[in-house]
């Protein structure tokens, strides 16, 4: 069995920052993934910049730039698991070559995919509408501004890092969501293949102790997917809760 459309459009996002799971740590890969470390800390970097220059920090401040500083530490955490855990990836991408084919196969696909184009094609509208908003308005940005540097080329740069994380957040959200669809209905598949042995006749014996060895091997290969998935995005769900808490406690906090 091929690899899935949305596995393979989720490698593609990954292997532009120089996360993809099926290539090595090779040159390229390096220095893409070197890249995310001068573009993403850029916007942290400038905003602890504007914090120390003003005279006094107060809390309204401080939260008014969280974002700039949490969102960013973020993606770079999230980038650097994908990078790191390249090996992990690829061998939970390998195994879905394993699984038995699917029923309205093309059904499945054509849905998946609409509801990929549309979950990414959001995900950008929204982030392209944040970038306009900071050249509109700079002085809501919470950065500091080099004398030597144009502010919307700084702010550009921001913008940049921004469309560099988000590729990371949409390349892992596809592969989890893809491999959680795919690994759901190979459970199905396996539960109907494991009701038909009640349909052979008793004294196939010897057939029935076939289909039941393939379909417990069936049965281990899912349960290590399973954990595949779950030792690899532990890591990533930990990270995003953790920064959503501190969203919801600062929007909690400017709201009272």
């Amino acid at each position: 069995m091929p690899y899935y459309p949305d596995i393979e459009f989720s490698i593609k996002l990954a292997n532009v920052i120089g996360d993809h799971p099926l290539k090595d740590f090779t040159k390229m890969q390096v220095f893409l993934y070197s890249i995310s470390w001068l573009l993403i800390p850029v916007a942290p970097f400038l905003t602890i910049m504007k914090l120390c220059n003003e005279n006094e920090i107060t809390v309204e401040a401080l939260i008014g730039v969280s974002c700039n500083i949490t969102v960013y530490l973020h993606g770079m955490v999230r980038c650097s698991v994908l990078f790191f855990g390249r090996r992990q990836m690829k061998s939970l991408i390998e195994t879905t070559k394993h699984f038995w084919t699917l029923e309205n196969y093309d059904i499945i696909v054509r849905k998946t995919r609409k509801e990929t184009i549309i979950y990414t094609s959001i995900i950008f509208s929204f982030t392209l509408s944040g970038c306009v908003k900071r050249h509109l308005n700079l002085s809501e940005t919470g950065l500091y501004f080099p004398p030597w540097a144009p502010k919307h080329l700084v702010v550009l740069v921001q913008d940049i890092a921004t469309e560099w994380e988000l590729l990371g957040f949409i390349a892992s959200d596809i592969l989890f969501r893809t491999l959680i669809i795919q690994l759901t209905m190979q459970l199905k598949l396996l539960n109907r293949r494991l009701l038909k042995l009640y349909d052979f006749d008793e004294h196939d014996e010897q057939m029935i102790q076939n289909e039941f060895r393939v379909c417990v091997e069936h049965y281990v290969m899912l349960i290590r997917c399973a954990e595949g998935i779950n030792k690899l995005y532990s890591k990533l769900f930990m990270v995003a809760f953790a920064s959503l808490t501190f969203s919801c406690t600062v929007s909690l906090y400017m709201v009272m």
